[in-house]
């Protein structure tokens, strides 16, 4: 129905989502030894959010956040 709306004219119907990228290398785990404990530091960093607006023909709009994406923004 909303296709079909698009198509008439009468409304401009746009596909959404967003996505978080940290900035920060992150390596979750590691080989190691057996007996031999390896332990790999955490850091919390950067991160960037985006999110994007798509039509049915391919264009596409985004926004770039650096700070936190809420219902606000």
């Amino acid at each position: 129905m909303l296709k079909q709306l698009e198509d008439s004219g009468y409304i401009d119907l746009n596909f959404g989502d967003e996505s978080h990228f940290g900035l920060t290398p992150n390596v979750p785990y590691a080989w190691q030894m057996k007996g031999h404990q390896i332990l790999l530091p955490a850091a919390r960093g950067k991160s960037l959010n985006v999110v994007g607006l798509m039509t049915r023909n391919n264009h596409l709009f985004y926004q770039v956040y650096e700070d936190a994406y809420n219902a606000e923004t």
